[in-house]
This record gives C-alpha cells, sequence and structure tokens, in this order.
C-alpha cells in the first residue's frame, strides 16, 4: 500500500519475469506496475496486446500444464515486454526496428565452406560448423561461431569487427586468425596470423587479452593461456591436411569424427592422453588408423560401418 511506482520497468525484470525467475518481492512489483498500467493503454495500442496475449496463452496449452496462477503471470509478463517497447517509442518519438533476421550457414562432416560477407570479408568454414550473422550486418559487423573457422576481415577503423561463441568474443579491426570453439568440448582457441585481436572470455569479460601475429590463445576451464603458435597445425585443415604434432589422440578422434563423418570410442583411460605425430593429404579414414595404429605406442581398432572402436 503507498508503494510509489517505476515509470518503467528494467529489460532484465520484464524478462526475468517472463522466464518465471523473479523473487515473491519482484513478483509483487511487476504485477502492481501491470495493474496500475493497464488502465491507460490506449485503444489503438489493444489488438497488438490481445494478439500477444492469445500467443502466449496457446504456446502455454500446447507446451505444459502449468497453475492458472503461472499462466497469468506468463501473459502478463508478455504484455509487460510490448508496453515497455510502447514506452520507449513514445519517448524517443519513432518506432522501433523490428527484430533483425538471421542468416546461417552450417557444414557438413568433411564439408569445407567459404563465406563472403556483405562487408566482403572472408571467413573459411571448417566441418561441423555453424556461422550465424544478421541480414543489417553492414550497420553492425557481428558474427556467432560454432565450430571452427578461418576469417579474413576487411579493415574498417569505424566498425569493429566481432565473433562471439559460449566460451569467447573476439573484437578486431582488420585480421586474418583462426578461432576454433566446437560445442561440448570445453576448450577453444585462438590464433593470430596478423593484425590485432582483443580476445574476452565470457566468464570475465573485462579481463581481455590482447594477441599479436603468431600468438595461440587456448581456453579452458575458465582461464585463458597465450603462447607462441605453430601456424602450420592451426592451418593445415584450410589446405585439407591431417597435420597432428604431439597430439593427444582423444583429441585427433574428434578431428578425424568431425572430417569423416564417424564416431569413435577409444577404450582405456591412459590411450586418449597419448599423444601421437602424423601428416598427410586427406585419404580414406581407414588408411589414416592403419597409419596411426602402426605408429607411437600403437593400438588396436575395429570398424563396423560408421562406428570405430580403439583399444
Amino acid at each position: 500500500m503507498g508503494q510509489q511506482l517505476p515509470d518503467h520497468l528494467p529489460r532484465w525484470l520484464l524478462l526475468k519475469y517472463k522466464q518465471g525467475n523473479c523473487t515473491a518481492e519482484e513478483v509483487r512489483l511487476v504485477d502492481a506496475w501491470f495493474d496500475h498500467t493497464a488502465d491507460v493503454i490506449s485503444p489503438e495500442e489493444a489488438p497488438d496486446l490481445e494478439a500477444v496475449h492469445q500467443h502466449v496463452m496457446e504456446r502455454i496449452r500446447k507446451g505444459t500444464s502449468k497453475k492458472v496462477k503461472r499462466i497469468r503471470l506468463y501473459a502478463a509478463a508478455a504484455s509487460l515486454v510490448l508496453l515497455f517497447t510502447t514506452f520507449l517509442m513514445k519517448n524517443n518519438t519513432r518506432r522501433v526496428a523490428p527484430p533483425a533476421s538471421w542468416t546461417a550457414i552450417h557444414t557438413s562432416a568433411g564439408e569445407l565452406k567459404r563465406i563472403i560477407l556483405p562487408d566482403s570479408s572472408s571467413v573459411l568454414l571448417n566441418s561441423c560448423s555453424q556461422l550465424r550473422y544478421r541480414q543489417d550486418f553492414t550497420q553492425q559487423r557481428e558474427v556467432y561461431l560454432q565450430g571452427e573457422a578461418f576469417f579474413d576481415i576487411k579493415a574498417d577503423a569505424g566498425h569493429a569487427f566481432r565473433v562471439q561463441s559460449d566460451s569467447l568474443h573476439v573484437q578486431v579491426l582488420g585480421t586474418r586468425f583462426n578461432m576454433a570453439v566446437y560445442p561440448n568440448e570445453g576448450t577453444a582457441a585462438v590464433v593470430l596470423e596478423s593484425g590485432q585481436v582483443k580476445v574476452n572470455g565470457t566468464t570475465n569479460p573485462a579481463a581481455g587479452i590482447v594477441l599479436r601475429p603468431g600468438e595461440i590463445l587456448r581456453y579452458a576451464g575458465g582461464n585463458m593461456q597465450v603462447k607462441e603458435a605453430d601456424l602450420e597445425s592451426a592451418f593445415a585443415w584450410q589446405q585439407g591436411m591431417l597435420l597432428y604434432k604431439n597430439v593427444p589422440l582423444g583429441d585427433i578422434c574428434k578431428d578425424l569424427e568431425r572430417r569423416y563423418g564417424v564416431h569413435i570410442r577409444i577404450v582405456g583411460k591412459k590411450l586418449p592422453a597419448t599423444a601421437w605425430y602424423y601428416t598427410s593429404r586427406r585419404i580414406p579414414l581407414p588408411t589414416v588408423l592403419k597409419v596411426l595404429s602402426e605408429s607411437g605406442s600403437g593400438f588396436h581398432y575395429t570398424i563396423n560401418n560408421n562406428e570405430i572402436i580403439i583399444r
């Protein structure tokens, strides 16, 4: 009673409310704000409000059987998002631009794909990878990467180029670099060939590291480490080469899975960490396995269609 309500609610609170993650106090605040604001909705906004409400109700009915109170919260939250957008439109005296649509490029196992971005920057996408960018890319040079890619970025001092991923953020002006951020591997790497890049981890975005040409940044467990790079090994995939210099067998098998579209299981605890040296042009996988098995400490393997067991 008597609590003074804010003129508008912050976006983070609306999203938290919509997701059902608010505290009891936050729920009371949002409910009170909504009840107060609902009385002053202009007639021309009512159709859009009803459309959003119906959409949310339909999605909830199809997806899950929540309690009636939670359904009301979701519907109210959707209405709040619309009201918040309307508030911004009125205060800025201009229409809010609709969300930009996305272009997504995928590669399958063993496939490489070259992409020319709208600013004429070039990206070579490695196997089992995905690159996404907005259709208004020239206004905001930003891409999202899953997997591995080599970037050749056109210099534009007025518009920095950014690569976003689940683990690392990279900002550049004009440069050539390789970035590997395959999901579910727990590691990532950025190798700089020329120019300059700044790399930030998503867990600590303020602690950025600037790389110099010839350096590699490795990310694992929330920590970033920089050292001199083996450029030949880092860029070999672009020429279709298999090049492993003192690389653990477990990492080699992950790469072979992406290149040949197979599943490889290693039996035993020591084998995955055992280092191997191997180099060749791309050749049939059975030949690769035969040569690897006969080198170093060796191993035995069986092939059953796309399933390979190494022991």
